[in-house]
């Protein structure tokens, strides 16, 4: 009498698992995939958990913190398990500029406010204006009969911002002036530019090293 043994051998199982996206905002979802082969059955842990089929897909549903996912798959041949973590990161907080030119004026004169939001989906305005408003854009106050404040509140996904501006009214308000070189610093024989802007002045005159009117 013989005897023969007979060797059979399994293949190891393999697993692929991805998260899409495997970044998301707080709130958020990402859909988790993935595909085993030699393998019998799954089993899902640590951010989600039970029996899955050897391949498929699935939302995580919303997210409010990172979150790893570990997924197992089991068949003759052993176990693979792999884990992915989708990273939640709380919106961004909005900001805002809120600017009025000029910032002085005479009786009956008017402004222009000057707003841009970024991270935001609603802007209010309140004071001395009303209404929604855009993420940006520019606006004229009307005449205006007194010192206003103008207040805009804008409100994203990381929470509000609010700014306010105040245009000074006044029978003689006080002029203002913005002077600047371009370059600031040449070498001896070359040239800058000077460039000002004035509000509520009737004359300029010029001293140190220019002069005149």
């Amino acid at each position: 009498a013989r005897t023969v043994t007979v060797t059979v051998s399994y293949p190891a199982p393999t697993l692929t698992f991805t998260a899409n996206p495997p970044s998301v905002t707080t709130g958020g979802a990402s859909t988790l995939s993935w595909s085993a082969t030699n393998a019998t059955s799954c089993e899902a842990s640590n951010g989600w958990t039970g029996t899955r089929a050897t391949s498929g897909s699935e939302s995580t549903g919303p997210l409010a913190a990172t979150t790893t996912f570990t997924l197992a798959c089991a068949g003759n041949g052993g176990t693979v398990s792999q884990s992915v973590t989708v990273t939640a990161t709380p919106p961004p907080v909005p900001t805002l500029t809120l600017t009025a030119s000029p910032l002085s004026l005479a009786t009956g004169g008017s402004s222009t406010l000057t707003w841009a939001a970024t991270d935001a989906y609603s802007c209010t305005a309140s004071g001395g204006w009303t209404g929604a408003k855009g993420m940006s854009g520019s606006e004229s106050t009307g005449p205006l009969a007194a010192t206003t404040t103008f207040t805009l509140d804008c409100s994203g996904g990381g929470g509000s911002v609010s700014k306010s501006v105040t245009v000074t009214v006044a029978d003689n308000p006080p002029p203002a002036i913005t002077l600047t070189a371009n370059p600031l610093s040449v070498t001896t024989g070359e040239t800058s530019t000077l460039v000002w802007a004035t509000d509520n002045a009737t004359s300029c005159l010029a001293h140190d090293a220019w002069s005149g009117s």
